[in-house]
């Protein structure tokens, strides 16, 4: 389905903004 799909690529797309900024937090050296 469409809506499951868009989910999935939302979903994907959160996770990264997640692990970037955990990587720009420990790159700050919190």
């Amino acid at each position: 389905m469409m809506d499951e799909k868009a989910n999935g690529i939302a979903f994907v797309h959160f996770v990264r903004r997640q692990h970037a900024a955990c990587r720009l937090w420990r790159s700050r050296g919190k």
